[in-house]
């Protein structure tokens, strides 16, 4: 409105109406010439026309201004004072009204903006065997998340926090969180939802599912069962289709550091055998000296990206994350091969860790995976996601989501873990990076440094697939080879600050009665050194028997190490506390507790 650069607005031509002059576009005659109106124009001046020539100024409309090529917004208002002011008055009364209901479609909408910019997009890429057109795309997900009694949450917060008083405004839901790890010390076990969270409740640390069931995935049965990661067999017409569509459109990568070549000698060794060429991108040390200049020189991390900023916060008690050298290295990798993926500019592009190992049958699989179930609006689909989160669309697929179990400044982390295999539509992936570098590199957020929990994080804003690790064997497995990007955060520890110590002194002297005849005098002088990331009740000494008959002098000392070098203790579960009363009722039903599920907890190497 107001641009005299504006399309002159279509005429109305009245039939009555002269062949020359100009008249009043179609939208304003309706808007403003209603039937409403017109009755009560001719009420009031029965004399006068509504439309038609004003009689003493040909080319006009009575009352109202001619506007073939408008200058202003407002260039249809109203000759007469009087209609102006109701109009006014009318529009002032329905502003409220208009505001409310704009707010409320806002509000409405704001989990669907994300998916319609990239469904938008996703429509003009090309599809012919990038994906099954003629699926329906699945609607956009509404946030989901476990609501719990509060009974429930206080039980789950007191058996992490023994002795401590439940805090429900902590935002967080600490039944959830020992539901997640349990699936996280289990990782390789293909366990459904349904059975992680039977084997927890079993132990007591989460209520059962007769009780407060939660399925991250929704629709469990349509893909979140261990059988369908079966091969259903290829007939010889079925792999010579699969091995074509897949030279012509795939281009496999493969992440793997310069010092592993042993890696990176086994992985080749296995693509190879599938007839596979794989590309080698070297991997990102940030060990070495002016890594991270580089790495922003070359524009795998942004520049403006602040890492001393995300370590210190990283190393705060309620983030229990720790180094950070070795997720920042595998963040710049990935991004180091999409910028390679990009250049070849292949269909698609498959990007695999150098401790991944693809099953027999992978050509086959992916064949059908892109061909048969994924949609049209698909970007980015990760093959061998663990602790999916999300619903099932399909025999093989999860439309990921965020969990918004968990807050934003954690960035929703601990579901839809792995970048063991990853498919890239390549074609999408400019417009993918732009929301995923910000999330991934966000200095206050550092558990968005894991690329793939950053990914998981803004699922609503992307086209993310992911297959089920449920799914045994799946489309790959990982090989015991151990995680490159912990060893290198574990190799790094030392870079974290110092801790402060306090040295205090403190002289008891009593007098203890061992004989009806005997007193003896006991001194006890103690010297204790702690760490400031610890708690004062962790330095406590113990007592002295009551049969010294002699002075004694005793000093302790006590390093205590950060809670980051100690991830067993700070996570084990307490075992002398009495289990709810919602855990009897599974006790009979619940599956046998595996071997692994008693360990202490540890990072998982992924």
């Amino acid at each position: 409105p107001g641009s005299s650069e504006r399309e002159p607005i279509p005429a109305a031509r009245p039939a009555s109406a002269p062949k020359s002059g100009p008249w009043l576009g179609t939208m304003e005659l309706e808007r403003l010439l209603s039937a409403d109106s017109r009755a009560e124009n001719s009420k009031a001046e029965p004399d006068k026309v509504s439309l038609g020539e004003d009689p003493e100024t040909p080319g006009r409309v009575e009352g109202y201004k001619v506007a073939p090529e408008p200058s202003g917004c407002c260039s249809w208002w109203p000759q007469r004072p009087e209609r102006g002011r109701g109009l006014l008055l009318a529009a002032a009364a329905a502003a409220p009204i208009a505001g409310l209901l704009a707010a409320a479609a806002v509000l409405a909408a704001r989990h669907e903006r994300g998916a319609e910019d990239y469904r938008t997009a996703t429509r003009r890429l090309p599809r012919d065997g990038l994906c099954n057109a003629s699926l329906p795309l699945p609607p956009a997900l509404e946030p989901r998340a476990w609501k719990l009694e509060a009974v429930f949450r206080q039980s789950c917060w007191q058996k992490r926090h023994p002795g401590q008083v439940f805090k429900e405004q902590s935002h967080r839901n600490w039944c959830w969180i020992t539901y997640k790890e349990k699936c996280h010390t289990n990782l390789k076990a293909h366990w459904t939802w349904a059975i992680t969270q039977d084997n927890a409740a079993a132990e007591g640390i989460v209520p059962v599912r007769a009780v407060a069931a939660f399925d991250p995935l929704e629709r469990p049965e349509v893909c979140d069962q261990a059988y369908f990661g079966a091969s259903p067999g290829w007939s010889p017409v079925q792999k010579s289709a699969a091995l074509a569509w897949f030279n012509q459109n795939v281009k496999v990568y493969v992440l793997n550091l310069p010092s592993d070549v042993g890696r990176w000698n086994t992985i080749s060794a296995r693509l190879n055998q599938l007839r596979i060429p794989p590309t080698r991108v070297l991997g990102v040390d940030m060990r070495v000296p002016n890594a991270l200049h580089d790495a922003k020189a070359n524009g795998w991390v942004p520049q403006w990206y602040d890492f001393d900023k995300a370590q210190s916060i990283a190393y705060q008690p309620e983030q229990k994350i720790g180094p950070l050298k070795g997720t920042l290295g595998c963040a710049s990798a990935h991004f180091k091969l999409q910028e390679q993926v990009l250049r070849d500019a292949a269909p698609l592009a498959v990007a695999f860790e150098d401790d991944s190992w693809p099953e027999d049958d992978f050509v086959e699989r992916l064949w059908s995976l892109v061909t048969g179930e994924l949609p049209g609006d698909w970007e980015v689909a990760t093959l061998m996601s663990r602790c999916p989160y999300g619903r099932c669309v399909s025999k093989h697929l999860v439309r990921v989501q965020p969990d918004v179990n968990e807050p934003h400044w954690r960035c929703r982390a601990g579901v839809n873990w792995g970048m063991h295999g990853v498919l890239y539509r390549v074609a999408a992936l400019p417009a993918l990076q732009r929301r995923w570098r910000p999330a991934v590199f966000d200095a206050e957020r550092p558990h968005c440094l894991d690329v793939d929990v950053a990914l998981a994080s803004i699922s609503d804003q992307v086209g993310y697939y992911a297959v089920p690790a449920t799914q045994d064997p799946g489309f790959l497995r990982e090989m015991n080879e151990g995680s490159a990007r912990y060893s290198i955060n574990v190799d790094t520890i030392s870079t974290a600050p110092p801790p402060t110590t306090t040295t205090t002194s403190t002289t008891l002297t009593s007098s203890t009665s061992t004989t009806g005849s005997t007193t003896s005098t006991t001194t006890l002088t103690t010297t204790t050194t702690s760490s400031s990331s610890t708690t004062s009740g962790s330095t406590t000494t113990t007592s002295t028997s009551s049969t010294v008959s002699t002075t004694t002098t005793t000093v302790l000392t006590t390093t205590t190490s950060p809670w980051w070098t100690s991830t067993a203790a700070a996570h084990a579960q307490p075992t002398t506390s009495t289990s709810p009363w919602w855990t009897s009722t599974a006790a009979a039903a619940a599956p046998a507790k595996s071997a692994a599920a008693g360990a202490p907890w540890t990072p998982p190497a992924r």
